[in-house]
């Protein structure tokens, strides 16, 4: 399998193909003229053979059996020789540039990593950037978070909890600081310059308490 990039795939946003699914660029077929051409020489000498054979024989002998010498036909139809073209059916867009293995492991083990995308560079190969963060998409999430964790807690107000009154107190404190969290998090995106102060924000997550 080979692995190639193309930065118009996807609508412009670049993409990984491979050649299992959209075909390689190339194929081996049969060239027909020179196959042609060589069964005609192959044909042409063991017919020679076999006439020469048929001269040769004695009157008390079998006539020869002419397949026993067609051996080079055989041989040029067992190894027809063959031709690169054009693949008819390969999907590889026109800018798809040929990725190493290497590259592309590499580059996908960073991504993971650092949180960063894959998109065409300049030169139309590979490389990373820093995510385009949807501000409603991260505070839809946030907010989904904050539910599952304020349902989490939600013991700690039971008057039946064994907690004492200072542990009490902090769990709600624990719990307004994860009702504001929202708030807080849309006011600082709002004043955020560059996506690195965005990645930050994960580090204010109300932590409960010990």
């Amino acid at each position: 399998m080979t692995t190639y990039y193309s930065a118009s795939h996807d609508g412009g946003r670049g993409g990984f193909l491979d050649d299992r699914f959209f075909g390689t660029r190339t194929i081996m077929v049969v060239d027909e003229a020179r196959q042609s051409a060589a069964l005609a020489r192959a044909k042409q000498k063991d017919d020679a053979d076999y006439n020469r054979a048929v001269k040769d024989a004695k009157a008390d002998t079998p006539t020869p059996i002419r397949s026993q010498f067609q051996k080079r036909q055989r041989q040029v139809e067992a190894d027809p020789i063959m031709v690169e073209v054009a693949n008819p059916h390969c999907r590889l867009p026109a800018d798809a540039i040929e990725i190493s293995a290497e590259e592309h492991g590499r580059l996908l083990d960073a991504a993971h990593q650092s949180g960063k995308i894959i998109v065409p560079g300049t030169d139309g190969r590979p490389t990373l950037k820093d995510a385009t963060l949807d501000v409603d998409q991260l505070l839809t999430a946030a907010r989904a978070r904050r539910d599952r964790a304020l349902a989490a807690t939600d013991w700690t107000m039971l008057p039946d909890a064994q907690l004492s009154e200072a542990k009490r107190k902090l769990w709600a404190e624990h719990r307004q600081a994860l009702r504001d969290l929202p708030k807080k998090l849309e006011e600082m995106m709002q004043k955020a310059e560059t996506d690195s102060e965005v990645d930050l924000m994960p580090l204010l997550w109300p932590q409960p308490p010990q």
